[in-house]
This record gives structure tokens, sequence and C-alpha cells, in this order.
């Protein structure tokens, strides 16, 4: 019996702000590593802002899906 038909399962992490921010330290990282570690068993997107803990705006495409090291990212 063959099992290559069978989906990852999907997780959505919704987060104030995500990389390319940085100012927020800590939980960027830790949400990186996390989908690092992960991203081979689960299919991951991030939702989070495109600003930084400063509202400073950063250089995203918004409201699309992007493809980035194997998960997506969604700027809102």
């Amino acid at each position: 019996m063959e099992t290559n038909n069978i989906k990852p399962i999907s997780v959505i992490v919704f987060i104030d702000w995500f990389y390319p921010a940085y100012k927020a330290g800590g939980p960027i990282k830790s949400i990186s590593n996390m989908v690092e570690s992960l991203k081979d068993n689960l299919q991951f997107t991030i939702v989070t802002s495109n600003r930084d803990i400063d509202a400073s705006i950063i250089d995203v495409p918004v409201n699309v899906r992007v493809q980035k090291d194997g998960f997506n990212i969604v700027y809102t």
C-alpha cells in the first residue's frame, strides 16, 4: 500500500512581527526556529504584519502568500 498521497498537517501561526522584522527580538527567533525544525513534517503558514515593533513599515508584499525556505508567509 502506497502512502505518498498523505498530506502534511497544516499549521497557521499568527504573530505580530516576523522576519524581516527583527526589533521584537525573541518571539521572532523562537517562531523561526520552531518552523525551521518542524517544516519537513508540517506545512506552516505564518500570518504577520508588514511592520516592525516600532511601527516602521517593512518592504514586503502585502496580502499575498509568499513562499520562503519551505514555508509560507502572509504579511498584512
